[in-house]
């Protein structure tokens, strides 16, 4: 048994009312429909998962975010967790693009064949009152399992989503403030430990 706590190594939010900026100099990314206008925000982590070995067997994954209780919300939503598909850049990616001169198949990567996946791989419920602390996602194991060395799907992080984009925005601490970074918790069991038996 094994427990890996792992630092995003790459963040970004990718905004429709800006739709060729890219914020990745910000130490905070955001999610959802600002409350206090029509601005749209999705988030991209991204996760070194090589310290795994190939031969680990995952038994649990969960995915922990820093909220940083800023008001931007007004309403209850379902955040979602999706693999993307794109191999997209921190200092590049923007609503439009994945990197420089690469368009998202569909802009702010919700083309569900070439951007991301069509099913989420975690969900959680965030409140419409922001509460600072660490919110908690429970994702897939099977879909982290296969984005570790030797897996059948390629480690290109995640996109995070709001299932309803309408007043219901959470700001969340990225990798560069210390004690709030997001973090994949990842446990695993030796898969030679079966062959014991």
């Amino acid at each position: 048994m094994a427990t890996y706590n792992l630092t995003a190594t790459e963040s970004n939010r990718i905004e429709d009312a800006n739709a060729t900026t890219n914020y990745s100099a910000n130490n905070y990314f955001q999610v959802g429909e600002w409350n206090g206008g029509a601005v749209i925000d999705r988030g991209l982590l991204q996760f070194d998962l090589s310290s795994i070995p190939s031969g680990s067997v995952i038994t649990s994954a969960t995915l922990r975010l820093y909220d940083q209780g800023t008001n931007l919300s007004s309403n209850d939503r379902t955040m979602r967790v999706y693999r993307l598909l794109r191999n997209w850049v921190e200092n590049q990616s923007t609503w439009n693009v994945y990197a420089t001169a690469s368009n998202w198949g569909t802009a702010g990567a919700d083309n569900t064949t070439s951007d991301r996946e069509a099913t989420d791989i975690g969900t959680v419920s965030m409140p419409a009152t922001e509460v600072a602390g660490y919110v908690d996602i429970t994702l897939t194991t099977s879909a982290i399992q296969d984005m570790i060395s030797g897996g059948s799907f390629t480690n290109n992080g995640f996109l995070l989503k709001m299932d309803t984009e309408t007043d219901d925005m959470h700001q969340f601490s990225d990798q560069t403030v210390s004690n709030q970074e997001p973090k994949l918790v990842i446990v695993t069991r030796d898969s030679s430990f079966f062959l014991m038996f």
